[in-house]
């Protein structure tokens, strides 16, 4: 792995590790969001640090270079990454749904409520909110 190549992943790593605490001091990102980019950016560190190690990893897998590796790393992350994001959206989307059923039976049951307690009353609903307005 060409020098380069090792300083643009430890400084991206570095970059990515400071924009994820900065998100976090300013509560834009939750703090269990941020152990996966925290790690990744370690992961970043290690490999740029250690180029023997991505190496020895490549030439065990069998791939050709270690840059390839390095995206193929990349590639896998962001797919974990989306992953576990589209498992969140739709538990967030469920949840949603939970939610307008909720409010549409609870607001179903007070209308429900207003008209019986009109019928009691024996006035009709319109003439319940003429007679509150007066």
């Amino acid at each position: 792995m060409s020098t380069p190549l090792r300083i643009i992943l430890i400084l991206g790593a570095v970059w990515l590790l400071f924009y994820v605490l900065r998100s976090i001091h300013r509560s834009r990102m939750h703090t269990g969001d941020s152990f996966f980019w925290i790690a990744v950016a370690a992961l970043f560190v290690v490999m740029g640090a250690f180029p023997n190690l991505v190496f020895a990893v490549s030439g065990w897998i069998g791939v050709e270079s270690p840059a390839n590796f390095l995206f193929l790393v990349v590639v896998f992350v962001l797919i974990v990454k989306v992953f576990t994001m589209d498992r969140k959206v739709a538990k967030l989307q469920h949840q949603m749904l939970e939610l307008a059923q909720k409010t549409a039976i609870k607001e179903c049951d007070e209308t429900k409520n207003f008209k019986a307690d009109a019928i009691r009353m024996d006035v009709s609903p319109i003439q319940e909110s003429v007679r509150q307005k007066s």
